[in-house]
């Protein structure tokens, strides 16, 4: 299974860039994180540096599910598992109302345990969210039936 992202972003991952500041969340590229894409320190996203724009837009997306979703209480209400399976969802949701390409439905499907009804209501309300509030309007290739 491929993790990579694919596609032409337009003008999605400046407006994203926009959106983080509005929110007060800095972003940084970073090479110390590796192996890992992208990490999130409660109002810092850092994502590896020289990654297609297509990556770095899912990864960035992926991140600040982590800043909106998993911060505080929530945070020890959930397992590991749920939360990454949540942010990958709500990237998934994202990059594919861009109309990216993504390889990753299939590992999101299979991580969801009882959880699954809750989750998806915060994964599509955050993904709802993010395309309206950032994305959507002027971003090419936005599906209307999001």
């Amino acid at each position: 299974m491929s993790n990579t992202v694919q596609g032409d972003v337009g003008t999605a991952l400046p407006r994203l860039m926009e959106y983080l500041e509005s929110q007060g969340i800095r972003f940084e590229y970073s090479e110390k994180i590796s192996p890992a894409r992208g990490m999130s320190y409660g109002g810092l996203i850092r994502v590896l540096p020289d990654l297609p724009a297509s990556e770095t837009l899912s990864t960035v997306v992926h991140e600040l599910a982590h800043e909106m979703l998993h911060k505080a209480e929530r945070r020890t209400l959930t397992t590991k598992t749920i939360r990454e399976t949540e942010a990958e969802a709500v990237a998934f949701v994202v990059c594919d109302a861009l109309g990216l390409q993504t390889g990753t439905g299939s590992a999101i499907t299979s991580s969801f345990t009882t959880e699954m009804p809750s989750s998806c209501k915060r994964v599509l309300k955050l993904s709802s969210a993010l395309l309206r509030s950032s994305l959507g309007p002027l971003a090419p290739g936005v599906r209307s039936s999001m």
